[in-house]
């Protein structure tokens, strides 16, 4: 068997489960870090759409407008970034390292210099088909990482080992994420086609999707807001999942996953009531 069949950790179906399990364990500041950094990029890419396809003098500005959804963009990967070294540290077993100057400085150069290349590599990979998971885990890889290696050659080396880690299992597991986010919108698009209706029905409230009717659902805009909320949804899940498996991966070497299963069985033996009577 080669050697990048060999990692250790769970099938497709326990790491879902798991990721699903962590999430719901979190903290609400490792949520509120998430949503700092993707929130404005969404709300910001909804005005801009819809600036850019109606906005009569959208023309004029489109070029600042653009620039500030760069600049936006990469504030949301540097917080996501920021969101999954929470996440290893809380997988591990331990508190979160203090962010530095230093380290500040090396994730948001890791981020800045190698992210903004997936907004062409990722659909130009679709495109293709065949490397589509190995482009889409190597920049979910680089989150992942959370800019823990000194330079860019270091971070483009790990998120490339880690993408080509049990490729079997990253095509499963996107086969499921795809499919979930397809429900997840499917979802999204009703209660969205719905929720007018139900102000008019419930609170005799008429808003201007009641009085266009279907026509409301028929335009850009509308989708451009179901495919935001989608992203909003199934986004931490993917970064969980991604996180999982550089975890496990960086696991064969440094043992952290037993550390950090150790430290789970002891911590209810120190919190015993019989330890807790010998202490008095």
């Amino acid at each position: 068997m080669k050697p990048s069949n060999r990692e250790p950790g769970q099938g497709v179906i326990e790491v879902v489960e798991e990721a699903v399990h962590l999430l719901r364990g979190a903290p609400l500041q490792l949520h509120a870090a998430y949503a700092a950094g993707t929130l404005p990029f969404v709300l910001a890419f909804l005005y801009f759409w819809a600036d850019m396809s109606r906005g009569a003098f959208a023309r004029q500005h489109a070029a600042l407008g653009a620039a500030g959804m760069g600049l936006l963009f990469l504030w949301m990967k540097c917080w996501q970034a920021v969101f999954a070294a929470a996440l290893r540290s809380r997988m591990a077993g331990h508190a979160a390292a203090r962010w530095t100057i230093r380290s500040v400085a090396r994730l948001t150069l890791t981020q800045m210099a190698l992210q903004p290349s997936g907004l062409f590599a990722v659909p130009l990979a679709l495109a293709l088909l065949l490397p589509f998971p190995w482009v889409y885990s190597f920049y979910q890889n680089l989150t992942a990482a959370g800019g823990e290696e000194g330079d860019l050659g270091g971070a483009c080396k790990t998120a490339a080992f880690q993408a080509n880690l049990r490729p079997g299992q990253c095509f499963l597991l996107l086969c499921i994420l795809l499919l979930f986010a397809f429900l997840v919108w499917i979802n999204t698009v009703v209660a969205m086609a719905m929720l007018p209706s139900l102000l008019r029905m419930l609170f005799g409230v008429d808003t201007a999707f009641t009085q266009a009717g279907i026509h409301s659902v028929l335009n850009s805009t509308y989708l451009a807001c179901s495919f935001a909320l989608t992203y909003i949804f199934v986004d931490p899940l993917v970064k969980t999942v991604f996180v999982l498996r550089c975890f496990y991966a960086q696991s064969v070497r440094s043992g952290d996953d037993l550390k950090a299963e150790l430290v789970r069985l002891r911590a209810p033996s120190l919190n015993s009531p019989a330890l807790l009577a010998s202490r008095q």
